[in-house]
């Protein structure tokens, strides 16, 4: 798709520190790590609003985080905003709060 022109790739030289933030559907990879001495790091989190509801279908990403640990303890169809905020924190604008 690259060679006839339907879509582009983007690319960032990164440094020590540099972050870079994308939407998950973003098809993104990088290079392999050849400097042993310094690992890169990965830092996944997951953003939704409050019409977002829990779906436990097999083949969804939960399977993975059941077994990592990570359940956040809804049942399906259940809104993510009554997940066990050590594992789903809620985020609320300040002007929100009370």
């Amino acid at each position: 798709l690259v060679e006839i022109g339907e879509i582009s790739l983007l690319k960032w030289d990164m440094l020590p520190g540099d972050v870079i933030v994308f939407n998950s559907y973003a098809i993104h990879g990088a290079k392999g790590n050849p400097n042993k001495a310094n690992r890169r790091r990965g830092y996944a989190t997951r953003w939704c609003g409050d019409d977002v509801t829990f779906d436990s279908r097999p083949g969804t990403m939960q399977v993975g985080w059941d077994k990592a640990g990570y359940n956040g303890r809804l049942q399906h169809g259940q809104p993510y905003s009554q997940a066990d905020p050590d594992i789903h924190p809620n985020v609320v604008p300040l002007y929100h709060q009370k």
